[in-house]
């Protein structure tokens, strides 16, 4: 995730530097490299995009992902394997879970994806730090 983050900030000091933008590329031969790049980030933003969406939306689905992950937190206790990381329903909470994911994995791949479409800047970003905000006025309860 972070390796294709910096490379995805790369491309973007290009387009900063050249005064441009996502819609501004022209689909040749020549950039077929960059569009898949940023193609490919962008399908991977998509697995990530639940803070994304409409605060209600995204509680549902951080709900889900936090009981799938308590799910396998469960299998793994019951194997004798270590607990992997936010799996233990004894010592994740829901909401410092959201804030850290947020904060450190989603926003920032949504900014710098922000810096090259414009409606990405404009649209996303806002509601994700509208969630985050959320998350972070609320009180962790495990």
């Amino acid at each position: 995730h972070f390796s294709s983050v910096s490379y995805i900030e790369n491309i973007a000091e290009q387009f900063d530097d050249e005064d441009m933008r996502w819609s501004d590329l022209e689909r040749t031969d020549d950039n077929i490299d960059i569009v898949k790049t940023i193609t490919n980030y962008m399908i991977h933003l998509a697995d990530i995009s639940n803070p994304c969406k409409s605060l209600d939306v995204a509680k549902y689905w951080a709900d889900c992902a936090l009981s799938e992950f308590f799910a396998q937190g469960d299998l793994e206790a019951e194997k004798g394997l270590p607990i992997s990381p936010l799996c233990d329903r004894n010592s994740t909470d829901l909401a410092s879970s959201q804030r850290d994911f947020i904060r450190y994995i989603v926003l920032p791949a949504f900014e710098v994806l922000g810096s090259i479409i414009l409606d990405v800047e404009t649209v996303v970003v806002p509601q994700i730090v509208q969630n985050l905000e959320y998350w972070e006025n609320i009180s962790d309860d495990k």
